[in-house]
């Protein structure tokens, strides 16, 4: 994977994060879980992804 391509992922990732984060604080999800489900989210989407490319 080039160069480029690498930083488009890792900002959309880092935008993504951050929207996850205001929506879980937005929506009262507990601070002490809000790790894990960023972290189930993010494997959900790269799925969706997956699945989305074929």
């Amino acid at each position: 994977m080039n160069e480029l391509l690498k930083s488009i992922i890792q900002q959309i990732l880092k935008s993504m994060l951050k929207l996850v984060d205001k929506l879980l604080r937005k929506y009262g999800y507990p601070p002490s879980m809000q790790t894990l489900a960023t972290e189930a989210i993010v494997k959900q989407a790269e799925l969706l992804c997956k699945e989305l490319s074929r």
